[in-house]
């Protein structure tokens, strides 16, 4: 049996084909002396149940007073998760921020997203949180749960504070 498809159907396969196709973008923010770069792939469109997924992201600090380039990691212990039959990341930087201190320091606010039900661990029960990267490369809240509550002790201390700050998206 010869089944023949109408030439809408086949255009539209195709374009869903071409639309599925990962995407990478590189986006930068200027922070003082400091440049973030983050480096994302994602896939808009993973089966079966057409869901969007992280599939790499690289987040480098240029500019710091040492004058390397620092890999920033979400979470060191931020693994891959499968979808259908991607792998995908756990979780990833989705916007950010840059803060100064009331001290003229500088800092970045890394807006991070699990990207499924707590499959790994890393989301500690939480969608999303934040974290705080000196432009020096230092971690100050490394040793900190998202939504840790003392996160605003930690805020007092650097002399920053994360009411109404604007996050731009990375894409």
């Amino acid at each position: 049996m010869k089944i023949t498809l109408p030439v809408a159907a086949i255009c539209t396969t195709l374009s869903a084909t071409a639309i599925a196709a990962p995407k990478t973008v590189t986006s930068t923010l200027s922070c003082g002396p400091a440049t973030v770069t983050a480096t994302s792939t994602t896939d808009p469109h993973v089966p079966p149940n057409d869901d969007f997924a992280w599939l790499a992201q690289k987040i480098m600090l240029s500019g710091t007073p040492a004058h390397k380039s620092v890999s920033l990691q979400v979470d060191p212990k931020a693994g891959m998760i499968a979808i259908g039959r991607q792998k995908a990341l756990a979780a990833a930087v989705v916007s950010w921020a840059c803060l100064t201190s009331t001290q003229g320091k500088t800092y970045v606010l890394l807006d991070v997203s699990c990207m499924r039900e707590n499959d790994d661990g890393v989301c500690h029960g939480q969608k999303e949180w934040v974290r705080i990267v000196g432009t020096d490369g230092s971690h100050p809240d490394t040793a900190y749960a998202p939504q840790d509550p003392r996160y605003d002790a930690l805020y007092k201390r650097l002399g920053i504070s994360v009411d109404n700050v604007q996050l731009t998206g990375i894409f």
